[in-house]
């Protein structure tokens, strides 16, 4: 049987840490309503917001999900299922369950025929809160004597004054490959890349 493929359409929302505060760069609305599109992935997270909203989280006094995504879900909702565009974002931040059961509510309490799907697994404060005094967790480079270490790695563990809020690990793209090979039409993850020039 054929399959006719065609170029699939990528629109990206990049959000910006300024004064502060999280300002959108784009406005995920504008870009499911004007532009011809299959996917939108949104990037919510960077190092300043994930420590301050890790603490906040752990206080009690944050949702661990980042307000702007779901903003932008909740503005794009009708639109998201009236065009079948899929949207991938990592603003479910420290509670992406959270954020991804907010979201199919709103799915649900609207009737859309979209499926809410999360990643979750970035999170590695549980395992990394002792290191002072249990030492770094194995890795990859663990048994190799070649590696050298630059001279600020292991100022973490030397410097008490120095509190541990969050330790995220980029998972990567398989767990979102899985939702979407499942049919999640709206993806919440937290930390899975990094989308820095360096």
């Amino acid at each position: 049987m054929d399959v006719a493929t065609r170029d699939a359409s990528c629109a990206h929302c990049q959000l910006l840490w300024l004064q502060r505060r999280v300002v959108s760069l784009h406005d995920s609305r504008n870009t499911a309503e004007l532009g011809d599109v299959d996917f939108i992935t949104g990037d919510y997270l960077a190092e300043v917001n994930i420590a301050e909203n890790a603490q906040a989280h752990a206080a009690g006094q944050h949702p661990g999900w980042e307000q702007t995504c779901w903003d932008g879900i909740e503005q794009t909702a009708e639109l998201l299922a009236e065009k079948r565009i899929k949207v991938v974002v990592n603003g479910g931040a420290h509670n992406p369950k959270g954020l991804a059961e907010k979201v199919q509510e709103l799915v649900s309490s609207k009737g859309l025929d979209l499926k809410v799907a999360c990643v979750s697994g970035d999170n590695l404060i549980d395992e990394i809160k002792d290191i002072r005094s249990k030492g770094l967790p194995p890795h990859l480079d663990s048994d190799n004597s070649e590696v050298q270490y630059a001279s600020h790695t292991f100022d973490l563990m030397e410097k008490e004054n120095k509190p541990i809020v969050s330790a995220n690990a980029y998972l990567g793209a398989r767990g979102i490959v899985k939702g979407l090979e499942k049919g999640a039409d709206i993806i919440i993850t937290g930390r899975v890349a990094d989308a820095s020039p360096n």
